[in-house]
């Protein structure tokens, strides 16, 4: 039987902990995404403290925030920024490293769509990033 192959380190980011530990993340803020504030995330982002900078926050649901994630793109993004001559937008992919006023920005040039806080206030949704 040939050795297994070493897999880079992901900080405990992988198994059935991990899903599990997605799964309530997204059942916790109701499955809106925390960049572009629409519903149906399907993953979890690790804000405000990165993984590359606070590796024990890895596993911990505080440091944890719902998000759109490949394979399911944000249909209300990705429906306007196709409609612009774009491609799909997956918020996980557009915020990567980036705060999120930059990630929010990006999105907002390539879909047109207004994002910011003061919209999402006005509908009477929740401030997500005040936990």
């Amino acid at each position: 039987m040939p050795p297994r192959r070493s897999r880079p380190d992901r900080h405990g980011a992988e198994g059935a902990v991990y899903r599990r530990l997605v799964k309530f993340v997204i059942s916790r803020d109701y499955g809106i995404c925390h960049v572009c504030l629409h519903p149906g995330a399907n993953s979890a982002d690790h804000h405000p403290h990165p993984v590359t900078e606070r590796p024990d926050l890895a596993r911990d649901p505080s440091n944890m925030r719902a998000i759109h994630g490949y394979p399911v793109a944000c249909p209300a993004c990705s429906a306007a920024a196709v409609a612009r001559g774009g491609k799909p937008v997956y918020c996980n992919e557009v915020k990567s490293a980036m705060s999120l006023e930059r990630a929010r920005r990006i999105l907002e040039t390539r879909t047109g769509l207004s994002l910011g806080k003061a919209e999402g206030q006005a509908r009477g949704e929740r401030d997500w990033d005040d936990f």
